[in-house]
């Protein structure tokens, strides 16, 4: 880019040049320093290639080095595995409203209360069987994360996070149905 820079900017100031007939016949010092066949050799200079291979050649066969494919990353994401993540999500959600209506048949029978104070704004109201549902949305998210993962250990974990949390649901429903039958 520089080259061909300077190139236009010496060809502008060659004599005969199209912006020196309209310019006006005062010179700058620094133009007049430089003779025509200066300019004409510091052209000839930045123009010149390489004699030792023409610009499009192509290079010689030992120049050429193979290049070897690169493996792809294999990913479990076939059938099996996203028919087992749908399952997941499926239980999940399932332990999820059970713990959501243990949760509401514990309160109304007067021996339990919400203890966690996300969901306690909710405890007492049909809302809860939604917002409950947040927290298995994003084990879902990252157990299909883990599941694309690069890291092949990271991949054979993406049942993790749907099986703890529907432990967890699991537990809390069973808890607070304990709770209710005092």
């Amino acid at each position: 880019m520089t080259t061909l820079t300077a190139s236009l900017f010496l060809a502008l100031l060659l004599p005969g040049s199209p912006a020196e007939e309209g310019a006006a016949t005062t010179s700058s010092p620094a133009v007049s320093a430089v003779s025509a066949d200066q300019t004409q050799q510091v052209l000839a200079d930045l123009t010149q290639f390489s004699g030792s291979l023409p610009v499009l050649a192509a290079p010689d066969a030992a120049m050429i080095t193979p290049i070897h494919p690169v493996k792809p990353v294999r990913r479990e994401t076939g059938p099996f595995v996203t028919r087992n993540w749908l399952v997941m999500t499926a239980i999940q959600h399932s332990t999820a409203t059970f713990d959501a209506w243990s949760t509401r048949y514990s309160i109304s029978s007067g021996r339990g209360r919400e203890l966690n104070p996300l969901m306690k704004p909710f405890a007492g109201s049909g809302a809860i069987y939604g917002v409950i549902q947040l927290a298995p949305m994003a084990t879902d998210y990252l157990g299909k994360r883990l599941m694309r993962s690069n890291h092949p250990t990271l991949r054979k974990l993406w049942w993790l996070p749907q099986a703890a949390g529907s432990a967890g649901f699991m537990l809390s429903g069973i808890n607070n149905l304990r709770v209710a039958s005092r």
